[in-house]
């Protein structure tokens, strides 16, 4: 008897399962119909036009972006070098300031890199500036 009550459990706990199967399909459908309501028609010529609005506008974004670190790199690039104050403060020498260099006792000779009507020597010529340092290391670094 035992054997024929659990076959007769075990048949009626499978109906019920079955049927708890069947309404959680029928509940997954309709949400899946309603959710299929609520998309829009990807064919719809106004959504085109807004999707491409909002690409435009993200593509301007980036270009300027792009366009205001060109121009960023370009000034930093071209910015003039300065000589005296702006290279003590970067502890950078200025050749043509004996203070700076530690050379303030000594007399600067006539044409050498010291003499105030010599231009600096980013407006020299190379060979200028080299027979000037030529000079600086000989007569005054000794």
């Amino acid at each position: 008897m035992n054997a024929a009550a659990t076959k007769i459990q075990a048949v009626q706990k499978g109906r019920k399962a079955r049927a708890e199967v069947d309404a959680m399909r029928k509940l997954s459908v309709n949400a899946q119909d309603s959710n299929a309501e609520d998309m829009p028609d990807l064919n719809d010529p106004d959504l085109n036009a807004a999707a491409t609005k909002i690409q435009a506008v993200q593509k301007g974004r980036t270009a300027r972006a792009q366009v205001a670190t060109m121009r960023e790199a370009k000034e930093a690039s071209t910015a003039p070098v300065s000589t005296s104050a702006a290279s003590r403060e970067e502890g950078i020498p200025d050749l043509n300031d004996p203070v700076s260099l530690g050379h303030a006792d000594i007399p600067p000779a006539e044409g050498a890199l010291y003499d105030k009507e010599a231009p600096p020597l980013s407006k020299m010529s190379n060979s200028e500036a080299t027979r000037n340092c030529q000079y600086f290391v000989n007569n005054r670094l000794k």
